[in-house]
């Protein structure tokens, strides 16, 4: 955030300049005046940058009061809470004054050397309007729009990213499902079991809800041990799941089985000998479904087998899900048969009903059954999409500064395009005069501007795309910049900046050319 609040500061600094200068010109004849009647340059440097000063105060405190005022605003975009009070008025006051200083001097030194280093003689000759070179005004507007071009490019890699993330498959059936905290602690054992058996049969009864299942962990929670596989210490993820956990979240079980009511073995604890035991290692002492990173991790063990590196019975292997977001790959996990043990429920909507009304339901039940215990719910859905929430906060922070950087730019090529217009006026009166068209005008006054956009362009793709990548590499899974990202960046960049220049550019080329050439 301070990195983009400084980049914004940068590129409106540059502009001030651009817009100064074009503003000075118009002004030149009045530093022709102050220096035939004997103003020296340094009185002249002082007077631009005066008031370079006072506008940067001012524009200081105009900022902090709206700054009270966008303060929420804030807050929501970056999930923070702000609050200017936190921080003592002589802090704050001293960190101002200090900004509007540094402001001062980087808005305010170049023009005023600029416009005190012009000669009285070739100001005053016809009352002509001085031209100012704008090769510096170019190179800045070719860095403030490089700037704006990675932003661009920035903002369109992120979305497309979590564009991908919300809708990437989960391995798991997160839609309309319903996650209940259980209401009653680890040792109330009695109670969980019978308020469960309620639950499941209320759920079977209930036209709105489809299935519903138990599990000792919600998503992005698990329990972790570590194992010794090959020697080497891997830590294992572990969740307790009642016996439909897998048909419940479609988990799909691609060899042996999965849990049964109809096996006691399936929750008994197994007595293990020595050699079905690994030393060092965890030891679940249970049946276990494994998912296929850890099946394959383990070296493909048969099933019906106590396997010595879990110290377990591995009865069926699952398809890989993800139980983490999607900046990290998938872990190795097992699953154990914990009926009657559990934090969460998991409720399963049925597709078409309507949600609040099962909702509705569900509570009412709930009161019901636990004489009004606290009624804790999320949605599956949404747990996931939490689990990105700094990530779109990042994306709406950059998408914001993005729209802010492109529009200050926008006015730094209006500035220059003023600036541009200027110092061709004559040379457009006697094309005009010549038959030129206002099309074929409008053409040759935008060519440098469109130059400025391209040359831009190629500066920031390479860098943009180097930023992308690096940020992307926070994701284990993750697209992969296209050309289309980078077309639509140039496009984005050469029509805004067209968008800009066109008010100078169309005012000139329609303008009288009797007005312009009427000096010479």
């Amino acid at each position: 955030m301070v990195c983009l609040a400084i980049i914004i500061l940068f590129i409106a600094c540059l502009n001030y300049i651009l817009l100064t200068l074009t503003n000075a010109i118009s002004r030149s004849q009045d530093v022709g005046v102050r220096k035939t009647i004997g103003a020296g340059r340094r009185q002249i440097i002082l007077q631009y940058y005066t008031e370079t000063q006072l506008l940067a105060f001012i524009a200081v405190i105009v900022g902090l009061l709206v700054s009270f005022i966008c303060l929420p605003f804030f807050s929501s975009l970056t999930g923070s809470a702000f609050n200017l009070s936190n921080f003592s008025f002589i802090d704050t006051a001293a960190l101002l004054f200090t900004l509007a200083i540094i402001l001062g001097l980087l808005a305010g030194v170049y023009p005023a050397l600029a416009m005190s280093g012009l000669r009285p003689l070739n100001i005053m000759r016809g009352f002509s309007a001085y031209k100012i070179n704008p090769v510096l005004s170019k190179s800045l507007i070719v860095v403030q729009f490089s700037i704006c071009v990675i932003l661009v490019i920035s903002a369109l890699a992120i979305k497309k990213q979590m564009h991908f993330i919300s809708n990437a498959d989960m391995g798991f059936d997160k839609d309309q499902v319903v996650v209940l905290a259980n209401p009653y602690g680890w040792d109330e054992g009695q109670k969980a079991a019978a308020f469960k058996n309620q639950m499941y049969h209320f759920v079977a009864t209930e036209p709105n809800l489809q299935d519903i299942t138990t599990t000792t962990f919600g998503f992005e929670q698990y329990g972790q041990n570590g194992h010794l596989i090959n020697g080497k210490p891997v830590p294992i993820q572990s969740i307790g799941a009642d016996y439909n956990y897998f048909a419940f979240n479609k988990i799909q079980i691609i060899k042996g089985r999965a849990f049964s009511h109809d096996i006691v073995s399936d929750t008994a604890r197994l007595q293990l000998t020595a050699e079905q035991k690994t030393p060092h290692s965890s030891t679940v002492g249970r049946s276990v479904v494994v998912n296929e990173t850890l099946y394959n991790m383990l070296g493909k063990p048969e099933m019906g087998q106590v396997n010595p590196s879990l110290g377990a019975l591995i009865i069926g292997v699952c398809k890989d899900f993800h139980n983490d977001d999607l900046t990290k790959a998938i872990a190795p996990v097992y699953i154990k048969a914990y009926p009657n043990v559990y934090k969460y429920f998991r409720v399963k909507i049925k597709a078409g009903h309507s949600i609040p009304n099962a909702m509705a339901n569900i509570k009412s039940n709930w009161n019901k059954l636990t004489g009004n215990l606290p009624f804790s719910y999320t949605f599956l859905d949404e747990d996931v999409a939490k689990s990105y929430d700094a990530y779109v906060r990042w994306m709406t922070t950059i998408t914001v500064s993005c729209i802010l950087a492109i529009i200050i730019a926008c006015l730094g090529l209006f500035g220059l395009s003023g600036l541009t217009t200027l110092n061709r006026t004559k040379e457009i009166g006697i094309r005009k005069v010549l038959g030129a068209s206002v099309s074929n005008l409008f053409l040759l006054l935008n060519r440098g501007t469109i130059l400025l956009a391209c040359g831009s362009f190629i500066i920031a793709a390479p860098l943009a795309y180097y930023l992308v990548h690096q940020w992307l590499d926070n994701f284990t899974y993750r697209i992969t910049p296209d050309w289309t990202l980078f077309v639509v960046a140039g496009i984005i960049a050469i029509l805004t900046a067209l968008v800009a220049v066109s008010y100078h550019t169309i005012k000139a080329a329609i303008g009288n050319p009797v007005k312009s050439l009427r000096s010479e």
